[in-house]
């Protein structure tokens, strides 16, 4: 029985399906850690407290998420080149960077919503502060909860900014480097093996 992989058109993104077991293992498993390593960045969010002991704590926290998220990027860039299946780590590192910036977010809306109750349209807590973050990444703006102070704006333009950057432009590059990763070990498997006769 012949085990290949099937590649999807170029309107469909040259994504190579993989048909043999052990590469559905592979992606399952991919698909699992990334479900965990999301599930961890919510948990961990919600048991953060939102408030900090200084006023400018929604500052720090929205530079903290800026240098994570960007230093997360840098390594899964990185691991993308090493990685032995260069395709499904790419989708782990977006797994990871994508909740990463959305609960990032979410945690500097609730520190400026607690140091500032008039910041934001309506008072918010941890679902609140998440619900404004998605509402804010996905674009949808339901309208319901607005940024009304200088620092909530300037958090809120922050995040969509970083949404066209890292989602944007940041998921494209990580799909790039796997491809060229997968390019090279395809070509140096190609290397290795016997010349036909």
């Amino acid at each position: 029985m012949s085990h290949r992989r099937r590649t999807l058109s170029r309107e469909e993104h040259d994504i190579e399906v993989p048909t043999h077991p052990a590469s559905r293992r592979l992606a399952i498993a991919a698909v699992l850690r990334s479900l965990v390593l999301a599930s961890v960045v919510v948990a961990g969010y919600s048991i953060v407290p939102l408030g900090g002991p200084r006023d400018g704590s929604g500052a720090t926290r929205l530079a903290v998420v800026l240098v994570t998220v960007v230093t997360v990027y840098v390594a899964s860039h990185f691991s993308i080149q090493r990685a032995r299946h260069p395709m499904l780590r790419a989708i782990e590192s977006i797994a990871l960077f994508v909740p990463l910036l959305i609960v990032g977010f979410a945690s500097t809306y609730g520190a400026i919503a607690h140091a500032d109750t008039g910041a934001f349209s309506e008072p918010l807590d941890h679902v609140g502060a998440l619900y404004f973050s998605m509402a804010t990444s996905t674009t949808v703006g339901f309208g319901d909860i607005a940024a009304t102070s200088a620092a909530a704006r300037i958090a809120t333009m922050a995040q969509m900014l970083s949404n066209v950057v890292v989602i944007g432009l940041g998921t494209r590059a990580v799909f790039s480097a796997a491809r060229a990763a997968d390019r090279r070990s395809d070509g140096d498997a190609s290397s290795t093996a016997a010349p036909p006769l």
